[in-house]
């Protein structure tokens, strides 16, 4: 699911924040106890709902989904990037040369 797709469902959920029971919502900690398993769709979907009514009416909490989105967009890019072939030559390098120097 992408970024802008996540940012659409919570503004579809914010419109519902006022007709929650105080009951069925989470809190703040709630939320970061189950941050990363939400971000991965790992929740049941109760509470994946409540997660989202939660993150659609609490500013931190969207700044906290929002960042951690991010990260991980950027991890993604970062790692599809391939490392140069020469890397892989230079290291096994460096590890016989330390391996001749302490053994």
């Amino acid at each position: 699911m992408s970024s802008g797709e996540i940012w659409a469902r919570w503004e579809v959920q914010a419109r519902d924040v006022a007709a929650t029971s105080a009951a069925e919502d989470c809190t703040c900690e709630e939320l970061v106890d189950h941050l990363f398993e939400y971000l991965d769709h790992q929740v049941p979907r109760e509470q994946e709902e409540r997660l989202d009514r939660h993150i659609a009416g609490c500013e931190d909490c969207q700044d906290r989904a929002q960042a951690e989105n991010h990260v991980r967009q950027v991890l993604k890019k970062s790692c599809a990037t391939a490392a140069p072939a020469t890397l892989r030559t230079r290291i096994t390098q460096q590890i016989s040369i330390f391996r001749r120097m302490t053994h």
